[in-house]
């Protein structure tokens, strides 16, 4: 509860890169990482939660990329959404309707994300 959003963002990419849904469902519980309003944070959490199929942040994970247009937190999204079957099917629904608001760049760069997803 004392950590700086830093030291959060810090523990969060020092992390395994593979969790179980005890894992994360222990995590978001300990640090609240689901309702955070910070993006830095909050996308550092989705793309580690999203890539191991964690689908209690997939609302989140769908509420960002349709409120957020900037590819810094868009793209990595994407890339972690492709890791599941699941998750790719999430992030074409929500391109599908979250695309016409994105910059070109943006709409380009997570076409592009999308594309390398496996059929």
């Amino acid at each position: 509860a004392k950590w700086r959003p830093d030291e959060i963002l810090i523990f969060l990419q020092r992390l395994p890169r593979e969790l179980s849904r005890e894992d994360c469902a222990r995590l978001d519980a300990a640090l609240n990482l689901t309702g955070r309003g910070n993006y830095e944070i909050l996308t550092a959490w989705l793309c580690l939660a999203v890539a191991n199929g964690y689908d209690p942040v997939f609302a989140r994970a769908r509420l960002l990329l349709t409120r957020v247009g900037r590819m810094k937190y868009v793209r990595p999204l994407y890339q972690a959404l492709g890791k599941t079957a699941p998750g790719r099917a999430l992030a074409r629904e929500i391109f599908a309707s979250a695309a016409p608001a994105y910059h070109s760049l943006t709409r380009r760069a997570s076409e592009s994300v999308m594309a390398q997803y496996p059929a």
